[in-house]
């Protein structure tokens, strides 16, 4: 929370029942060390959180968006 000053790295979102610390590198492949890291770890929203824990999207150091195109198909509403 406080590497993120609160804030949801991908929508601003600032509101703390909603957000959800989330680890880059998943727990169980995770040495002692990555699983406490602050560097592992990114402040999401409860959707973000979950469609990336799935592997539906992910983010490049840029903090950009990637969606899994072989996971999540091509519409109008998915795309936006």
């Amino acid at each position: 929370m406080q590497n993120y000053h609160g804030t949801c790295c991908i929508t601003g979102m600032q509101i703390p029942k909603l957000l959800i610390a989330s680890h880059i590198k998943p727990w169980k492949a995770s040495t002692p060390n990555e699983k406490t890291a602050a560097s592992n770890g990114l402040l999401l929203n409860a959707f973000h959180d979950r469609v990336f824990d799935q592997g539906l999207i992910s983010i490049d150091d840029d903090y950009r968006i990637m969606v899994n195109h072989d996971k999540v198909r091509h519409s109008d509403i998915n795309d936006r």
